[in-house]
């Protein structure tokens, strides 16, 4: 699917953290695939988690990509 500049910055930048066979069987990108693209971008602040433990660090990234995920939306 296309996407906007921005989303795919989003997208990228997430692919590149959790890996690319992660990402793309992740809920996120299944939704946005969908043409559901806020719930995807909303699913992204799911993957906040390295080990079972939630790390500040990968929240503020998180919640950075579904900025991005969502611009103009």
């Amino acid at each position: 699917m296309p996407l906007p500049d921005a989303r795919f910055v989003a997208l990228t930048s997430f692919a590149y953290n959790v890996g690319v066979k992660a990402a793309c069987g992740s809920s996120a990108v299944r939704l946005i695939n969908q043409g559901r693209t806020a719930e995807g971008c909303e699913a992204l602040l799911k993957w906040n988690r390295a080990a079972g433990i939630t790390f500040p660090g990968l929240v503020r990234r998180r919640q950075k990509e579904r900025q991005f995920c969502l611009e103009g939306i």
